[in-house]
């Protein structure tokens, strides 16, 4: 239950403070950074006392979750207006599903802790 609160607070940072500016910008690698952000602040609370998450593992996780996610879904959840947002619900609740699911974050973690592990 404290694992989806927290997934809950990371998919709701993302949604909301991706609010659209003037600036041109790269859609994916905000979006990665966002994510990344998000999961530094939440993972550590869900690891058991003492697991330290590398940086190292929390990036190559946003990466491979970034990847999941059409361009289209970016501009949507990055560069639209909330007014936008609102014009499409049901694309919005099937990215905040995908994201707030522990399996999905789990999964590309597991990818990711295999893969810097078979690189040392």
């Amino acid at each position: 239950m404290k694992q989806a609160f927290y997934f809950f607070i990371a998919t709701i940072m993302v949604l909301v403070i991706g609010c659209g500016s003037d600036k041109p910008k790269d859609l994916r690698t905000e979006f990665r950074k966002k994510i990344e952000s998000g999961l530094g602040l939440t993972l550590p609370m869900m690891a058991p006392e003492g697991t330290k998450i590398s940086k190292e593992l929390i990036a190559c996780t946003a990466q491979h979750m970034t990847d999941t996610f059409s361009d289209d879904e970016i501009k949507l959840i990055i560069d639209s207006s909330f007014s936008e947002r609102l014009k499409n619900p049901a694309k919005i609740m099937e990215i905040q599903q995908k994201m707030e699911s522990p399996e999905y974050t789990h999964k590309y973690m597991q990818t990711c802790a295999t893969e810097i592990y078979q690189a040392r």
